[in-house]
């Protein structure tokens, strides 16, 4: 199961000071959310961030909330937050080898409304990924990894070089072999990038 978005969802009040208009200032943004697991079996750890709406300057809260099974009318609990404002909670009570997925929802909330998103994962479903890559003409590849971030930025690279890169994914648990590296991707450095 991938992590995917359940469900979106945008609730807002009367706004005074939208210019007597009834309705949101500007359309609220959605939580974008994603978890990690580089503490497992111990915990697993989400964050968020928050596209900024157009001509606001209001503060924002957060509440962090899961539960374990996709049932609506299931327990949830706190996903634990440093402060309100913080845009990351911690689930410490991981249930091991669950096939019942996560789900975390997030709600953004703003003076004039609020907004949340609830995504499933199942922990052990986290991957790790390497990263291999070399420059033409270069006879071996520089490997990176394991890392659980889906995107990678390579540094100290030759501007105008050619590159190729692939990729390589695993459970996070070491559940299983490495998969095969995937095929190889060009991209041509150029400068100032």
């Amino acid at each position: 199961m991938t992590p995917q978005l359940l469900l979106a969802l945008v609730l807002w009040a009367g706004c005074p000071p939208c210019s007597g208009r009834k309705g949101p200032p500007a359309a609220l943004t959605l939580p974008r959310v994603q978890c990690r697991a580089p503490r497992y079996p111990i915990a697993v750890d989400c964050s968020w961030t928050l596209p900024p709406a157009p001509n606001s300057t209001s503060p924002v809260s957060f509440i962090a909330t899961y539960r374990l099974g996709m049932a609506a009318r299931g327990h949830s609990w706190p996903c634990l937050q440093q402060t309100p404002a913080s845009t990351s909670c911690t689930i410490t009570d991981v249930q091991l080898f669950s096939m019942a997925p996560y789900v975390l929802n997030v709600t953004a909330v703003h003076p004039w409304g609020s907004s949340s998103s609830f995504v499933p994962f199942i922990a052990e479903h986290i991957l790790k990924y390497w990263i291999r890559y070399k420059r033409q003409g270069a006879a071996r590849f520089h490997q990176v990894g394991p890392i659980e971030a889906t995107s990678f930025i390579l540094k100290a690279v030759r501007p105008r070089a050619r590159y190729y890169v692939q990729v390589a994914a695993q459970d996070l648990t070491d559940y299983g072999e490495l998969s095969d590296w995937s095929l190889p991707v060009t991209a041509v450095m150029s400068l100032g990038k």
